[in-house]
């Protein structure tokens, strides 16, 4: 999820995340449903959002131990 839905909770107005990345809404939709389908992962739940909010974040962390 977008960092600027995920800084309001997941509950940014819509548009907002898919303007600020410069993609037309229904992409961003798209591209979400994607990550959700091939992760097994539901965007929706606190726990994963905050997961896929992280992950990039430890592995930066890690490479540089």
């Amino acid at each position: 999820m977008p960092e600027s839905a995920n800084a309001a909770g997941g509950r940014a107005a819509p548009g907002v995340p898919a303007t600020r990345l410069r993609v037309q809404l229904n992409t961003l939709r798209y591209r979400i449903r994607r990550i959700a389908d091939l992760t097994g992962r539901d965007l929706g739940t606190l726990e994963d959002r905050v997961d896929f909010f992280l992950a990039p974040r430890a592995t930066r962390w890690a490479s540089t131990l």
